[in-house]
């Protein structure tokens, strides 16, 4: 389910290089993670992807509306003479709430997920949950290549957007890493949780389907309450960060960034007319 919602993330959908084609493949994508996880039979692959795609079409001028807003926020950030911690505070609140209304939009891809799933789909989840959670917890036993693959992953994003990362911003990120790896062993134990809810509640259907949707709505009552003080003080420490790295940014990563944010605003603009 996690990744249904990462796809739904515009920005996400922004790494292909025209965004309609990324819109075009979402739903495809989403189906094909949905799949690895429930291991769905014929007809209910069938039934789940016809609500997917519904759900894609029906909504794909509002999220590109909503993605444009954030588009235009990030333009307002970025033209600010000095920057703050607090500003991307401010961002970061403003995505939680189109978080929100994402859920909301695909509420009925969530519903035919969860009202329909049998006993065979949750054991095929628990067994995805479980090899996942062996998969994390091997890759962050080594800590040294955990950082080097969270800094490949830092240095597309900077690409994407930035057209390149700086030796300073590689610094300020690599410290943060460091300093915040325990919160990121954290989050297995917090996933682990989540699996074991979801199967706890695999016969009250309704419940399920609202704790899976305020878990993905960030409602903190959803989440694993022994992980709410380290996530918060790592949000803390990730706005500090952001704006170390913008501060650190050059002219010419500037200029790039902004001529980047003018071209997803009109392949946006598209996407929503289409």
């Amino acid at each position: 389910m996690k990744v249904l919602i990462c796809l739904l993330l515009i920005f996400s959908i922004a790494a292909c290089t025209k965004i309609e084609f990324g819109y075009s493949l979402a739903p495809r994508s989403t189906m094909s993670r949905l799949d690895d996880s429930f291991d769905f039979k014929s007809d209910r692959y069938k039934q789940v992807r016809q609500q997917v795609e519904k759900d894609f079409e029906n909504n794909r001028s509002h999220l590109a509306h909503l993605a444009a807003t954030h588009v235009d926020e990030i333009t307002s950030l970025s033209h600010k003479k000095e920057t703050t911690a607090q500003d991307f505070e401010k961002l970061y609140t403003s995505l939680q709430k189109s978080r929100v209304q994402l859920i909301r939009l695909f509420l009925g891809s969530f519903r035919s997920v969860i009202h329909e799933l049998t006993p065979e789909e949750s054991e095929n989840l628990k067994i995805f949950f479980a090899k996942k959670s062996m998969e994390s917890e091997k890759k962050i036993s080594r800590k040294s290549t955990f950082i080097e693959k969270q800094m490949g992953t830092f240095e597309k994003f900077m690409d994407f957007f930035f057209d390149g990362t700086n030796d300073n911003q590689r610094i300020i990120y690599r410290q943060f890493l460091n300093e915040n790896y325990d919160f990121f062993i954290a989050q297995i134990a917090a996933k682990k949780s989540f699996a074991k809810r979801f199967a706890d509640l695999f016969q009250e259907k309704e419940n399920l389907l609202a704790f899976v949707v305020q878990y993905y709505s960030g409602t903190p009552s959803a989440k694993d309450p022994a992980i709410q003080a380290e996530y918060q003080q790592f949000i803390e420490n990730l706005f500090v960060v952001q704006n170390k790295i913008w501060l650190a940014s050059d002219q010419k990563q500037k200029d790039d960034l902004a001529e980047n944010l003018l071209n997803l605003k009109k392949q946006l603009q598209l996407l929503a007319k289409n």
